[in-house]
């Protein structure tokens, strides 16, 4: 479980940390800041898992997610020279799941750009801090442990990767945004043995539901079950696989007497099923990143799914990140799971209604969604 998070200089914000619970709703008018924080999690799984080339490269350069107000630097040594770098930076201090001597573990990357013509992007500084020890990174390459001191031969390549716990739980994130248009259309079929991933649009839902229905088939039922609670005349739903040309998996629900293919399904159909794939998982992410959770969700599918992270959480399965503007969703919250996200003098803050004591009372009688549309959060 991540229990904070600090970003620096990535697109909106400035400089932002905030204590994570096992579910955190990130609220705020739009334009505040709230994907910024999502994104940088993404963009810090990309540069453990992918590598810093690869994770910059969906942004196209580095200059358009560095922030881009005025930043605070600091010293670095690179090549013998003391440069002045305001690093974009990740940090986190998480509780693995494991009972060996990494727990507490905290990790930290820093990026910079030359100043050059070329504009090399590059790792300024790296840290991993376990219980016992300590590894680093300098900006020469240099991975330090225990007081040794030898090149890092991947300069690409973040030292987490290296670190087999911290590396699993990264690569395990799911992060969901979900394009149901993307959803319910035919999807190659992957031609490679190993886990099977959602895509954070959903694209490939028919393979996850049928790697599911392989692994364990009582609680592909189950999914089943619930869905049929949201949409009664489903009798039936099962992935499908064309042999045309290339294997491509796809969507069918069984109504009454007649089938329907994914394309003819409707945005909550397909949502919904993501949504109770992943939370329902046989072997389920630590960290599921919802955006606008409720999007396409009807209030009574909203609380369902609701309850889903309740059960989710309660099992101890993982920690569950969402955004929302829905006051209806809010008032299924307790205020403890509110982060308010707002502008103040032009930067990202980030605050816990929770924190104030003038909230905290009135929370006693109004549930967050009402509080948040009536009064709001702001200080």
């Amino acid at each position: 479980m991540i229990k904070n998070i600090e970003v620096k200089n990535f697109k909106a914000i400035e400089s932002a940390k905030v204590k994570l619970t096992p579910l955190t709703a990130f609220i705020g008018y739009n334009g505040m800041g709230k994907s910024s924080l999502l994104e940088a999690l993404q963009m810090f799984k990309s540069i453990v898992t992918e590598g810093l080339d690869a994770a910059v490269r969906p942004w196209r350069e580095f200059e358009h997610i560095y922030y881009k107000g005025k930043k605070k630097k600091r010293k670095f040594i690179k090549d013998g020279i003391e440069l002045q770098f305001a690093p974009m930076e990740f940090a986190f201090n998480v509780k693995l799941a494991t009972k060996s001597p990494l727990n507490p573990t905290k990790f930290s990357t820093s990026i910079g750009q030359e100043i050059s013509s070329a504009g090399n992007i590059f790792f300024i500084e790296e840290k991993v801090s376990y219980k016992l020890f300590e590894r680093s990174r300098d900006a020469d390459n240099n991975y330090i442990t225990q007081d040794r001191k030898a090149p890092w031969q991947t300069p690409d390549k973040s030292i987490l990767s290296a670190e087999l716990e911290i590396r699993r739980f990264v690569e395990s994130w799911q992060f969901l945004s979900m394009n149901t248009f993307l959803m319910g259309d035919p999807h190659s079929q992957k031609k490679t043995s190993g886990p099977i991933t959602l895509h954070k649009d959903g694209r490939n839902i028919a393979e996850f539901l049928l790697s599911i229905r392989d692994k364990d088939i009582e609680v592909y039922k189950g999914i089943l079950e619930t869905l049929q609670y949201v949409l009664p005349y489903a009798k039936d739903l099962q992935p499908q696989i064309t042999q045309e040309l290339e294997k491509m998996v796809y969507l069918q629900l069984s109504e009454q007497d007649f089938k329907l293919p994914g394309w003819m399904l409707s945005t909550g159909t397909l949502k919904i099923l993501a949504l109770l794939a992943v939370f329902r998982h046989p072997e389920p992410s630590p960290l599921i990143v919802i955006e606008e959770l409720e999007n396409g969700l009807d209030p009574r599918t909203i609380h369902l799914v609701i309850t889903e992270i309740r059960n989710y959480i309660d099992n101890k399965k993982g920690q569950v990140l969402i955004t929302s503007h829905s006051p209806y969703l809010l008032d299924q919250l307790h205020i403890s799971q509110i982060v308010f996200v707002e502008r103040k003098d032009e930067k990202v803050s980030l605050s816990r209604p929770a924190d104030d004591e003038e909230v905290l009372e009135w929370s006693k009688k109004f549930a967050p969604g009402q509080l948040y549309t009536q009064k709001g959060f702001s200080n």
